[in-house]
């Protein structure tokens, strides 16, 4: 009776084998280094107190809303018209309109203008709201060198206000432009926080102004919504 031939693996043969299957395991996922994504923030100091009279008001910033495309972290720059390109590897680390809307409402809460400031996060509605667009948020390389361009639409409404129309306050654009030292992820987020940091008190000055004025005026006269 023939008994069955043992096949015997040698062991330099079996490590020649481990290796080809950890090359074909290595090519099968591609065999590249992981990826690491840096993450940005927009950074400033917060301002200080106006030192102006607190008004018996309170504000809420609403989320803002974006062109579409701002609605992603990538960071974009614009290499060319009617080019746009963005940095490998390099992420915001929120979508940027949140961080502009964000900031504006810490930023309204430490001027010490209101007697209260509301994020977009909180349940709270209080008579007056601010909502914002985010138009331009990217670095600009056509014009001779980098530069971070910030642009948003404001709008300030009295919700108490019946008429659409009366409910607007004002709606105006702000825009700043900071030049980059180099063109660089980094060199990005430092030179838009500098834009906001320039846009943000204007903003808060106007919105003080506006809401004085309306409550110089007492409460609206109760009206039926326009349906």
């Amino acid at each position: 009776m023939n008994r069955p031939r043992r096949h015997i693996v040698r062991p330099a043969l079996f490590a020649a084998l481990l290796v080809l299957a950890g090359l074909s395991l290595l090519s099968a996922c591609g065999g590249s280094p992981p990826v690491y994504v840096q993450q940005y923030l927009l950074a400033y100091a917060p301002p200080a107190p106006a030192g102006v009279k607190v008004l018996p008001a309170a504000i809420k910033v609403e989320r803002f809303g974006a062109l579409p495309q701002f609605t992603t972290q990538r960071m974009l720059y614009l290499p060319d018209s009617y080019q746009v390109g963005y940095y490998a590897n390099h992420r915001w680390q929120g979508y940027p309109s949140d961080m502009v809307a964000g900031l504006l409402a810490r930023d309204l809460a430490d001027s010490g203008r209101f007697s209260a400031v509301f994020g977009p996060a909180s349940p709270q509605m209080p008579r007056f709201v601010v909502e914002g667009g985010l138009v331009k948020f990217w670095e600009d390389d056509r014009a001779g060198g980098p530069a971070a361009q910030l642009e948003v639409v404001i709008t300030l409404l009295d919700i108490q206000q019946g008429e659409t129309v009366k409910r607007v306050m004002f709606q105006n654009k702000y825009q700043a432009t900071r030049d980059m030292a180099a063109k660089k992820a980094q060199n990005l987020a430092q030179s838009l926080s500098q834009a906001m940091a320039q846009i943000s008190p204007r903003v808060a000055k106007d919105v003080y102004q506006a809401v004085a004025q309306r409550l110089t005026k007492g409460e609206p006269p109760l009206e039926k919504p326009t349906p």
